[in-house]
């Protein structure tokens, strides 16, 4: 590594401590971070461009000399995808700026089969980070990452032969389990975000948490969506649907308000399976139903904290506010035991210019199937 190499990791190391101090408290960068975060961009740009000055001289010296080129070049940038200068050349080959000669084999070295370009793990795990804050229905199923089709058996209880007293000279007795055969494909769920050329103006940390964002926020809503309320085959199966078809009389109703009773009565339903349960509303619903609720003494059922206004819990059980969930419904569940959601593929993007709209299209996508296991882990509760 030279002496412009060395500055160039310098330079981009520092732009990360900026960026990692600043979100370990969960805010921007503040003015005078900005300031110096930009004269770093200045400062990195400006070794890009006499690294590939150098490295263009030192071509056109051995092509003169008839000199092969050397397996290393002996100032190409160095890292996977998760460097520094991988995630600067991501970012800007995202928003339709052309890479210098020093990011030209990043990119190539991180290129998907389809075309795209691997996101940086810092890059994805904000974008999952975000999807699980806002859908947290999404983490809290279990969760796998394997490529390709695949069946597993789940184990869903033990019929007969279980653990038991046994008498001197007795039989252990034969235990037969359960099992529900799940298999799992996979559907591509995609979301482009259009990058207007102005935006290329942007500094790296706002166009990072725009891009962010936007592909977050609507994969995050539609992968959910479709865990919740999906019914059509081929397709991510729902919840809700799989409770109708499996489990009716765990579908229960209230009248106009729901009541104490009708809480007991849908934690009862779910009594019977191992897990930990949790309660799934969305905020219309906790605001207009579940905060309205007394118990016998009139004191409210559901707590939310003054401070953060966040939702706490009752009877023990966690309630989470999930978008997915539709009006006027209460989904009680014990998410690991019930449903198993799997990225076959995870987070990839692929960048084109539209020149005639003066925009760069960012298309986002990951390849994701889940199912429901077992019904008695679910049960609803909606108006009649």
């Amino acid at each position: 590594m030279n002496e412009w190499q060395r500055l160039l990791a310098a330079r981009i190391e520092e732009q990360e401590t900026l960026l990692n101090a600043a979100r370990l408290t969960g805010r921007n960068l503040d003015e005078t971070e900005t300031e110096r975060f930009n004269a770093l961009q200045t400062e990195i740009t400006q070794l890009h461009a006499a690294i590939n000055m150098h490295n263009q001289q030192q071509e056109n010296f051995r092509a003169m000399q008839g000199i092969p080129a050397p397996l290393d070049a002996p100032l190409a940038p160095t890292g996977g995808i998760d460097s520094p200068e991988y995630r600067n050349a991501f970012l800007n080959m995202a928003r339709g700026i052309a890479p210098t000669q020093a990011e030209i084999p990043l990119l190539q070295n991180a290129a998907h089969t389809d075309g795209g370009y691997f996101i940086p793990t810092t890059l994805a795990n904000q974008i999952l980070n975000l999807m699980a804050q806002n859908h947290p229905i999404l983490t809290d199923v279990q969760v796998m990452h394997v490529r390709g089709n695949f069946t597993i058996n789940v184990h869903t209880g033990i019929t007969s032969g279980d653990a038991a007293v046994v008498p001197d000279g007795g039989t252990v007795p034969t235990e037969e389990n359960s099992f529900v055969t799940v298999s799992l494909a996979g559907y591509t769920y995609a979301k482009r975000v259009d990058i207007p050329y102005a935006m290329r103006a942007m500094a790296i940390p706002a166009f990072e948490d725009y891009l962010v964002s936007e592909l977050a926020q609507r994969l995050g809503a539609v992968v959910a969506s479709d865990m919740v309320n999906q019914s059509d085959s081929g397709k991510i199966q729902g919840i809700l649907p799989f409770v109708t078809d499996e489990k009716p009389e765990n579908n229960l109703t209230y009248a106009t308000s729901i009541s104490y009773a009708d809480m007991t009565a849908l934690m009862a339903a779910i009594s019977g399976v191992v897990g930990t349960s949790v309660i799934y509303v969305n905020e219309k619903t906790y605001w207009m139903q579940l905060a309205n609720i007394v118990d016998g003494n009139k004191r409210p059922l559901f707590i939310t904290d003054p401070v953060t206004g966040a939702v706490n819990s009752t009877f023990g059980v966690p309630v989470k506010i999930e978008s997915a969930i539709p009006d006027g419904v209460v989904l009680a569940g014990k998410p690991r035991t019930g449903y198993i959601l799997n990225y076959n593929q995870d987070i990839t993007v692929v960048s084109g210019e539209n020149v005639t709209h003066l925009r760069t299209e960012v298309v986002g996508y990951l390849i994701a199937d889940g199912t429901p296991t077992v019904a008695d882990a679910w049960a609803t509760l909606k108006k009649a």
